[in-house]
C-alpha cells in the first residue's frame, strides 16, 4: 500500500490527493479479498494478513481524513463530525467565497 502511496501523480497538489485516494479504494477491495480468503481457509496466516490490510488501509483513510480537515479549516471537525458530502460542500463554498475575480 505504500507503494500505491508514494506512485507519482501529476497535476495540482488537490489532484495529486485525489488521485492517490482513488488508488487508496482499490485496497478497499484488497481487503474485501482477504476476508474471503479467511472464510474460506480460516487460518492464522489469512488472519494475520486481513489485519495487516485493515491497519494499512486504516492509516491511508486517516492521511484523506486529515487532508478534508486542513482544506475545510473547520474547528468543529475535529469534534467527530465526519459528513464528509457537507466538507466538499463547504470547501467549494469556501473556494468561492476566496476566489479572486
Amino acid at each position: 500500500m505504500e507503494e500505491v502511496w508514494k506512485e507519482e501523480a501529476a497535476g495540482s497538489p488537490f489532484t495529486i490527493v485525489h488521485t492517490k485516494l482513488k488508488r487508496v479504494a482499490t485496497l478497499e477491495d484488497i481487503v474485501k479479498a482477504k476476508e474471503m480468503q479467511l472464510e474460506i481457509n480460516p487460518t492464522e496466516e489469512n488472519r494475520s494478513s486481513l489485519r495487516k490490510a485493515e491497519a494499512e488501509l486504516k492509516r491511508y483513510l486517516h492521511i484523506g481524513e486529515d487532508y478534508w480537515k486542513q482544506k475545510a479549516g473547520m474547528k468543529w471537525f475535529q469534534k467527530g463530525d465526519k459528513n464528509t458530502k457537507l466538507f466538499h460542500a463547504y470547501v467549494k463554498g469556501r473556494r468561492r467565497k476566496l476566489k479572486i475575480s
